[in-house]
């Protein structure tokens, strides 16, 4: 597989929430598949759920059975965070007025790379300063 788009109509995930609210079979522990990868940074992936049709269902509310793609998207971030190492001249903090977290940006030699949230964040920074690539801080108005 070389994109995200590959497994759409194959990657079979299982509701861990309960969505019955929403209809009868989307109870905690229903298994669908993947039809499509919706919005930017994948915030939505709409679900086909035998007998529910498809539903878009927010990724932390899902469990990824195929242990394929979840290998396949462990080697996707190690070729992103190594394509980062060998070519980022810094990290950026973007933080609001009063300190609270904004955004992380690296500054690479063909482009910059953000940063997927702030976990990601704290984790590629770190990966920055452990070899020697500063970061800094930046306030926004």
């Amino acid at each position: 597989m070389t994109s995200i788009l590959d497994w759409q109509n194959r990657l079979r995930v299982r509701l861990t929430v309960d969505l019955t609210g929403y209809h009868p079979s989307l109870a905690n522990g229903a298994e669908g598949v993947v039809v499509s990868f919706i919005g930017s940074n994948d915030c939505f992936w709409k679900v086909r759920f035998p007998g529910a049709g498809a539903w878009d269902i927010l990724p932390d509310g899902l469990e990824i059975l195929d242990k394929e793609f979840l290998e396949w998207r462990e080697d996707e971030k190690r070729k992103r965070y190594e394509k980062i190492l060998r070519e980022a001249r810094e990290g950026i903090w973007y933080l609001g007025p009063r300190g609270g977290y904004r955004g992380f940006s690296i500054e690479c030699k063909h482009g910059n790379e953000v940063a997927h949230g702030r976990e990601e964040a704290e984790k590629i920074a770190k990966m920055l300063e452990d070899h020697g690539i500063p970061v800094r801080k930046e306030v926004m108005k």
